[in-house]
C-alpha cells in the first residue's frame, strides 16, 4: 500500500504493546524459529525508517534489533541494514567497525543475500560474484533484487549515484515487488 507513515505508526504501537513482555519466539510459515517478536518489531521499524529516509531513527531501531537478535540469519540481516543506515547517516566509521563483526565463518546461511552483501562490503567478493547486474529483470527473484539493491547502495556510497539509480531502476523492472529492496528502490528513484 506504500503508506509508510502508517506502517511506522503500527510498529511503534506493537513496540509499546510488547515492551513489558518476555522474549517470545516467532515462527515462519514452515514452523521454524526465526527470532523473537521484540527483534522482529525493531528490525521492521528500522527497515521502514530507512525507506522513509529517517536514517537516525533507522540506526536506533537496528541497533536495538541487533541487541535483541538471537539467530545467525537475523543477526546478519540486521547488520546489513544497520551498515547501510550508518552509511546514509554519515557514520562511516561505525559502518566499517560493524562489518568486522561478521566473518566469512559466521554461523548463518552463506548464500543468503544479506550475508553475500556483507562479504561484498568487506571486499571479500567482487560485484559480479554478488549478483549479475545484467540479469534479465523477469528472471530476478527476491534474493537477486536484494543483492542488486546492496550493490546499488554501494555504488552510491562510492560516489557513483548514477550507477546506483540505474540499478534501482532495474530492480523495478523485476516482478519481485514483495522485497524490501523493491520498495526501497522505488523511494530512491523518487528522491530529487
Amino acid at each position: 500500500m506504500r503508506r509508510l507513515d502508517l506502517v511506522v505508526k503500527d510498529l511503534l504501537k506493537a513496540r509499546d504493546l510488547i515492551k513489558l513482555q518476555p522474549d517470545s519466539w516467532e515462527y515462519d510459515a514452515e514452523g521454524k524459529k526465526t527470532d523473537t517478536y521484540q527483534h522482529q518489531i525493531e528490525y521492521h521499524l528500522g527497515v521502514f525508517y530507512f525507506i522513509k529516509g529517517s536514517y537516525r531513527e533507522a540506526v536506533a531501531a537496528f541497533e536495538k534489533s541487533l541487541m535483541d537478535a538471537h539467530a545467525g540469519n537475523e543477526i546478519v540481516g540486521t547488520t546489513d541494514w544497520l551498515y547501510n543506515s550508518y552509511q546514509r547517516n554519515g557514520q562511516k566509521m561505525n559502518a566499517e567497525k560493524l562489518l568486522a563483526t561478521i566473518t566469512p565463518e559466521f554461523k548463518a546461511d552463506h548464500e543468503q543475500a544479506y550475508f553475500r552483501r556483507i562479504m561484498f562490503y568487506k571486499e571479500l567478493i567482487q560485484p559480479d560474484e554478488l549478483v549479475d547486474e545484467t540479469m534479465a529483470p523477469e528472471k530476478m527473484n527476491v534474493q537477486d533484487v536484494t543483492k542488486l539493491y546492496g550493490l546499488a547502495n554501494w555504488y552510491s556510497f562510492q560516489g557513483n549515484p548514477e550507477k546506483g539509480k540505474e540499478l534501482y531502476a532495474r530492480i523495478l523492472q523485476s516482478n519481485s515487488w514483495p522485497a524490501f529492496a523493491y520498495l526501497a528502490s522505488e523511494t530512491e528513484l523518487l528522491k530529487k
